[in-house]
């Protein structure tokens, strides 16, 4: 069975479909979870006035919380399941066996233990794949039908989620957007490939956001999880399904991460920075739900896949070629330029000055602008460069192209470039 983004009426009519003027002029939707930003979001004891805890107990009558959550995270959850154990007598249980790139085998004690816990709230505590293995934990307790979800979901069909439980995510990093986004990305171990499990139901039912959380990221994190953030907003912004509430979004989103990611690597204690950054990963989450993802995507989760490469580091990496190769066929990316104030008299130096911003982050905050700068040997380059290749012209983010489909030869051209950073001669064709 073909996985979901290999669907012939999906790839070829549906995407399409989805992200034309047409379809955003006759409906558009807008899906975002029931969200809550406090630095004091899990209080034991009841406030002034409600909080995220007095909102949610409501939905929950069996009062039945399941936590998932993984080593690091689980310092974090004490004081929630404290909170929703003595303000609303919630039962808990507590998972913390998620383990990084959601491995499809490495959750199946977790859905054995939450089927029989039967919760009524599912939470995942933790960075993006903690929140994703807390996504397919929770669909696989709703659905013990389904036996290969990779293969058998489908973002045209519904699911009927919710029967049993609902959803709600506290992120510890400021990067992924998971708590907002239809997606768990999860890794299909014998084959070596990452895999996008998407549907409008995944969106979790409650977000609450805690900027303390992730204050204890150290900087290489930090930078990391920050350029995520930066290529989801700025993917948002050039892909065809943007709409005005989108790019309002994204637009604004950029701009704080120019402005508080390296104050957020130069000092974790920076509270405005680390509030900023967690506000502008949630923005970026929100858009690139609504908006789609582009080919920092499909490259990005080559890169990381065959070189084992922090997923942020890799899709910020690509970015700029991202942009350059886009700039073929539409100047979307001008907005950007305009939000960054580096717009220029003419496109194509608005364009090299874009992309000089862009570097000059990601060296500021400390990570390499090119494959060859992760330490990765021309050899060992030059071996896998096929696998790169073929990888990125399955990844789904290629399939259901974000602006349009680039062949194999263009992204053996860019993958050329990228290893040593040099950017792509835009006086000729791709």
């Amino acid at each position: 069975m073909p996985l979901w983004f290999e669907d012939y009426l999906l790839k070829n009519f549906g995407a399409a479909l989805m992200g034309s003027d047409f379809t955003r002029m006759m409906f558009t939707t807008f899906v975002v979870p029931k969200t809550f930003l406090s630095i004091n979001m899990f209080p034991d004891k009841p406030g002034v006035a409600p909080d995220a805890i007095d909102f949610i107990a409501p939905f929950c009558p069996r009062k039945r919380l399941f936590v998932v959550t993984d080593g690091y995270a689980i310092r974090f959850c004490d004081r929630i399941t404290n909170a929703f154990e003595k303000r609303y007598g919630f039962a808990t249980h507590l998972w913390s066996g998620a383990l990084p790139e959601v491995p499809l085998e490495s959750i199946d004690d977790c859905v054995a233990e939450m089927a029989a816990f039967e919760p009524d709230l599912i939470m995942g505590v933790g960075g993006g794949s903690v929140i994703d293995s807390a996504k397919v934990a929770w669909l696989r307790y709703e659905r013990p039908d389904m036996k290969k979800i990779e293969e058998e979901i489908n973002p045209i069909f519904p699911l009927g989620l919710r029967k049993k439980a609902l959803l709600a995510g506290v992120p510890t990093t400021s990067g992924t957007g998971s708590e907002c986004s239809p997606t768990a990305m999860v890794t299909d171990t014998a084959a070596g490939m990452k895999i996008a499990i998407v549907h409008g139901e995944l969106i979790p039912d409650f977000a609450l956001l805690d900027p303390s959380l992730p204050a204890a990221m150290p900087p290489e994190l930090t930078a990391g999880t920050g350029l995520d953030v930066l290529a989801h907003a700025a993917d948002a912004v050039l892909c065809p399904a943007a709409n005005d509430l989108t790019d309002a979004i994204a637009l604004r989103a950029i701009q704080m991460i120019f402005k508080y990611l390296p104050r957020a690597c130069r000092d974790g204690r920076d509270r405005e920075a680390r509030y900023k950054m967690h506000l502008a990963s949630y923005m970026a989450g929100i858009v690139l739900s609504q908006a789609g993802s582009g080919i920092t995507h499909s490259m990005g989760h080559a890169v990381g896949a065959v070189f084992h490469i922090h997923h942020g580091m890799t899709v910020g990496l690509m970015l700029p070629y991202e942009i350059e190769a886009y700039s073929y066929v539409s100047d979307k990316y001008m907005e950007i330029c305009g939000a960054l104030g580096v717009k220029a008299r003419d496109n194509r130096t608005s364009l090299l000055n874009l992309v000089k911003k862009i570097r000059a982050l990601m060296k500021e905050v400390g990570v390499p602008v090119s494959i060859k700068g992760f330490g990765v040997s021309k050899k060992d380059f030059d071996a896998k460069f096929e696998k790169l290749v073929s990888l990125t012209m399955s990844d789904p983010a290629n399939v259901i192209p974000g602006v349009y489909l680039l062949t194999a030869d263009q992204y053996r051209t860019i993958y050329r470039h990228a290893y040593t950073g040099r950017d792509l001669n835009l006086d000729t064709a791709l």
